[in-house]
């Protein structure tokens, strides 16, 4: 066997002076005459080796690194600072010039407690050193040596150490009777922070300061003896705080699950392969006392040991399980005739009090538009808000073993009106692009009357550039609107613009709408502003149509699971992250040129999960993704009766002008739909494609909806719905067949370990009758599952260095035998390799859209090896082999 590089040479126009796209082959040539014709790589028709296919794989990876200019796969996706200057310029949503609102994110003050658990502190010895001073938020200790803790209560496999301290001399540590390689460390007076992984099965310790890795060094525990963590210094220093994290390892080497006890005292198997350890905290402490919450939320409560914090702000995560959150802030409000609290959530439930008496109680996360002219007063007030603690006991497979998923408190807007009369809401969309360069906009106003007359006046709706550029107004119109006294009204007004500059993934325009209210004086007496994109989504002839073109949807899916920097941000953050964390996924998927998103936020299996942060589809609205978004509404798997329809238009609406959104999904892939009962029928099925769709186009009908992402687990058994899955004939819901009802499915051609032959032999079952009707698009949500390893030199000291997931076993199906830990290069090729000829063919059949997953590398606590992105950030070659997808040409033989 031989392998040769076919390089497909720049396309150029016939002028010989653009080129149009680059992209290479990696071909494996044998001398051998039963090659000739149809060979797979590994299945029916193969003809190379094991060995011959890893030699094959490693020279794929050589020559494919080399091409993408990473020759050492150690290449970030996205660049800090990249994302920092990009969440910089991220334009915030205007505000109206009538009605005065004022953003309340910033100002709050913070503090935690336990539900039902007592206050006061645990043994704590480092507290009792000799000479220790214990102040708010701070422990000064004398010069000397100090033994802070004994790390041997580890369970032996791996943990960390972290703590904050600050000195005027010199400082130096130890563990056990191992000094760091640098004996002493000069003090400058400032803050630092510290953090010491420790891998004791590798023996190996890892220094981080202030969150650049410093050094690694030798290191062991002696059994059976105290292993003291020390620091030493000539001069008194001082700690903000200490933490020791346990990480206990729990899968053994034949597999096996171990038993836990959950709350309850109901035992189970809890664990998988997948989830190989779980972090334990050991340590924790900011030296703070915990305050009094004795009338916590009045307006003379004194909140000076709370700490600051901004909106959204989250709590959660295993270091702050079962902790309540508690926030509070005064704000000026000026003399107004009604004024309105919008809040994004408060996630899963809480209360809201205003000046300690309770406005609301929240019994779930949907948003709020909440009436409190009752509870305020000119000038100061108090707000308030209480979160209450999140736990799910079930954790779906791919997260962090840690069931304290992140509770938060969203954005917050206080709405001040000036007039009896005022705009509640406003939502625009698309209906239709004409061939002369005109669009239809379709805009609906609800209004609210308080006054005890009747109003007359008008409605005044105006368009104007926001983003990349402001400019001049474009169009406006006005229509008249009559109220009845003490009433409520709903306005429907269309509105022609001439030559608008249409929204895309490749060239996000986006347009501020004004809505004024005028009254018969010709008085503005209120105004809504929000921003929006004019675009189209359809589909037709079996192709999707943005704007109508045809349009191929390249990307990758998030699952909002990080342990990087630290463990506890996989489910402290999962459900609302910070926004340098979200960027930087976004701009993973547009510097591999990607133009999709799929929102696949959860972590649980068969309740409610998803998300509905307006900061993400706000950032993706300007930097350009298309997007299949899922809300709270949205279920993983399992009972498909679970999804939340009463309340997905409510989640619906409060994304509704965000034109980045051109899919709402319904769930991943529900699958209790009891079709192998001997009694079972398409009932089930017809009930949740009804109830799905319908929740939906109440709504919306300006986009397409996907009631499930995987149509294979449902009782239909082709697209046009006149059949069964056992091929009886059948006559679907009409909704099954809706216009805007979309297919697609999961399928995962070289993925899972499947052999070459796979890939031979698609499109098949659902994929090829949907791709032959050529009336729906057809997506694959969640394309390939093939696995790579990542590149293990760059993951020293972090809890999933070296390990190896359930993945594993995909190695001997799809390649001949498992790759080693030195082999991740290859491992790395295969998945490319296969994700290149796998995607190639899918688009030469009709398939309009693919979701890679996923982009980030975090779920099974960093051990999922299918994700383009290690837990890291650091791109795997499939990432780069996507880059070859983001023009409208793909060379290749076939």
């Amino acid at each position: 066997m031989a392998c040769y590089v076919c390089i497909m040479l720049p396309l150029h126009t016939f002028s010989q002076q653009t080129t149009l796209a680059r992209s290479f082959e990696f071909c494996a040539v044998s001398s051998d005459t039963k090659a000739n014709g149809e060979s797979d790589f590994k299945g029916k028709t193969e003809q190379m080796t094991t060995e011959e296919r890893v030699l094959f794989l490693n020279a794929y990876t050589d020559v494919a690194s080399k091409w993408f200019a990473n020759t050492e796969l150690n290449q970030l996706a996205v660049a800090p600072e990249q994302a920092e200057k990009r969440l910089a310029n991220i334009k915030p949503q205007p505000l109206p010039t009538v009605r005065k609102s004022i953003r309340l994110n910033d100002g709050w003050r913070q503090t935690a407690l336990l539900a039902s658990k007592s206050t006061t502190a645990v043994d704590m010895p480092w507290r009792n050193l000799p000479g220790a001073v214990i102040t708010e938020g701070e422990m000064s200790l004398p010069a000397g040596t100090h033994t802070l803790l004994d790390v041997s209560k580890s369970s032996g496999w791996r943990y960390e150490l972290r703590w904050e301290i600050q000195g005027n001399e010199t400082i130096s540590w130890s563990v056990g009777a191992t000094a760091t390689p640098k004996t002493s460390w000069s003090s400058d007076s400032k803050w630092h922070k510290y953090r010491m992984q420790v891998n004791l099965d590798e023996k190996r310790a890892y220094l981080w300061k202030d969150n650049s890795r410093i050094g690694d060094f030798k290191l062991e525990h002696l059994p059976g003896q105290k292993t003291p963590f020390e620091i030493k210094s000539n001069a008194e220093v001082h700690l903000r705080s200490l933490v020791f994290i346990d990480c206990n390892y729990r899968i053994g080497k034949d597999g096996k699950q171990d038993e836990v006890v959950l709350p309850g005292g109901m035992a189970r198997k809890a664990y998988r392969d997948g989830q190989p350890y779980e972090p334990i905290v050991l340590v924790d402490d900011d030296f703070r006392s915990t305050p009094s919450l004795e009338n916590w939320n009045s307006e003379s409560y004194n909140d000076e040991k709370w700490q600051s914090a901004a909106l959204p702000c989250v709590h959660g995560g295993f270091r702050e399980k079962g902790e309540d959150l508690y926030l509070r802030r005064t704000v000026d409000i000026p003399d107004a005739k009604h004024v309105w609290l919008e809040l994004e959530a408060l996630d899963p439930s809480g209360d809201i009090y205003i000046n300690g008496a309770l406005a609301a109680s929240l019994p779930n996360r949907l948003p709020v538009l909440l009436d409190i002219t009752k509870f305020v007063k000119p000038g100061k007030n108090v707000l308030a808000y209480k979160v209450n603690y999140n736990w799910t006991e079930d954790l779906v497979g791919h997260a962090m073993l840690d069931r304290s998923i992140g509770w938060f408190a969203g954005r917050t807007t206080l709405h001040l009106l000036s007039s009896e009369t005022a705009i509640r809401e406003m939502y625009v969309s698309t209906t239709s692009l004409s061939e002369v360069g005109s669009a239809v906009q379709q805009h609906q106003l609800f209004l609210k009357n308080f006054d005890n007359k009747p109003f007359v006046g008008n409605v005044e709706l105006t368009y104007t550039p926001w983003f990349p550029k402001e400019s001049r107004s474009i169009a406006t119109q006005r229509v008249a609107v009559k109220m009845d006294a003490k009433s409520s009204a709903k306005v429907n007004l269309q509105m022609t613009i001439q030559h608008p500059a249409l929204w895309s993934p490749e060239n996000p325009q986006l347009y501020q709408v004004t809505a004024k209210l005028i009254s018969n004086n010709g008085q503005t007496i209120d105004d809504v502003v929000s921003t929006t994109g004019i675009r189209t989504v359809k589909q037709k002839d079996g192709k999707l149509l943005i704007n109508e073109k045809p349009t191929v949807l390249i990307g990758a899916q998030n699952m909002g699971m990080r342990p990087f920097p630290y463990l506890e941000n996989a489910s402290r953050n999962n459900r609302c992250a910070p926004a340098i964390d979200l960027i930087t996924e976004l701009l993973a998927i547009k510097n591999m040129g990607g133009n999709l998103i799929r929102i696949h936020v959860h972590s649980a299996t068969n309740k409610t999960g998803g998300i509905n942060d307006p900061r993400v589809a706000e950032m993706i609205d300007q930097i350009g993704l298309a997007t299949i978004w899922c809300s709270p509404a949205w279920i993983r798997e399992g009972d498909e009766r679970s999804i939340d329809t009463l309340n997905a238009g409510a989640y619906i609406k409060q994304l509704y002008n965000h034109p980045s959104i051109i899919i709402w999904e319904m769930g991943n892939h529900p699958n209790r739909f009891d079709k192998s009962a001997a009694d079972s029928t398409p009932k089930r099925t017809d009930d949740f494609v009804r109830r799905t769709v319908q929740s939906i186009l109440s709504v919306d009908s300006s986009r397409l909806i996907s009631p499930t992402p995987f149509w294979g687990h449902t009782h239909y058994g082709n697209d046009s719905g006149t059949m069964d899955w056992k091929k009886r004939p059948y006559k679907a819901v009409p909704e099954y067949t809706h216009p805007l009802t979309t297919r697609g499915s999961q399928d995962a051609l070289t993925g899972y370990g499947a052999s070459w032959s796979t890939l031979r032999e698609w499109p098949r079952g659902g994929a090829k009758d949907c791709l032959d009707n050529k009336v729906r698009a057809w997506f694959n949500f969640e394309h390939e599952e093939s696995a790579a390893q990542p590149n293990w030199n760059l993951s020293g000291g972090m809890a999933w260095h070296n390990l190896r997931s359930y993945e594993q076993p995909y190695d001997e199906g799809s390649i001949g035998r498992t790759l080693q830990l030195d082999e991740w290069r290859a491992s790395q090729g295969f998945q490319a390799f296969s994700a290149y000829e796998s995607m190639r063919k899918q688009i030469w059949h009709g398939v309009d859209g693919f979701s890679w997953c996923t982009i980030e590398g975090g779920a099974n606590g960093g051990t999922y090896e299918k994700p383009l992105l290690d837990p890291m950030g650091y791109a795997k070659l499939a990432w780069y082999i996507h880059k070859l997808f983001s023009t409208e040409i793909i060379a290749g033989s076939y």
